[in-house]
């Protein structure tokens, strides 16, 4: 149901939030494109409840076909920020980073969509600051799963003369799983990140 009958927080919404959930137990099984359409339509409503369910509903797909999972989510990543932010959102997660194939595709997807992010650098599209805040923990996330690509993935974003990236590139720096993997590294590269603002 659309937000003109099941607005935020109402009891319509939490039967919408049911019927994504549906989709998703159903998709895990069985593929449907107008079902995939569906889900991927919900993943830009402008109720959050309703987008957050959306990641939940692609990683109940994941958990049952991982394979399945990443197509979707190869798919939607050539769509909105709403969509690339659905598909991070599921995919780049520590249970589906466990097989060597699945996350080196995740690090490439993640490539492809931090190259759109600098592409369209503008806050004023819709889910550009949801898709950024996802990017600032998932390539941590990422690297953490497989860090000799990882790392030289993320050296070379480093490298960038971008302000959303080093914004994205230090915020990963901070999270506590950098600091477990390879603290001097950490060190290293943050020094670099933030002798870009002393120039």
């Amino acid at each position: 149901m659309d937000t003109d009958i099941a607005p935020s927080n109402s009891h319509n919404e939490f039967l919408t939030l049911c019927g994504v959930l549906g989709v998703g137990k159903y998709l895990s099984r069985s593929h449907d494109d107008g079902l995939v359409m569906l889900l991927r339509e919900r993943a830009n409503d402008s109720r959050t409840n309703v987008r957050n369910m959306v990641v939940k509903a692609l990683k109940m797909i994941g958990y049952h076909n991982n394979k399945r999972l990443l197509r979707y989510a190869n798919s939607w990543a050539g769509g909105t920020y709403r969509d690339q932010r659905a598909a991070l959102a599921a995919i780049c997660d520590a249970d589906f980073l466990v097989e060597n194939d699945i996350a080196l595709k995740v690090l490439e997807l993640l490539d492809w969509v931090t190259v759109s992010i600098i592409t369209n650098d503008d806050e004023k599209i819709t889910g550009y600051d949801e898709l950024r805040q996802l990017l600032e923990k998932c390539w941590s996330i990422a690297v953490v799963a497989r860090p000799r690509k990882g790392k030289k993935m993320m050296e070379r974003w480093m490298k960038e003369d971008k302000p959303v990236i080093n914004q994205i590139m230090r915020k990963n720096m901070t999270q506590h799983r950098m600091q477990q993997l390879d603290a001097y590294w950490v060190r290293k590269w943050q020094a670099r990140l933030y002798a870009d603002d002393a120039q």
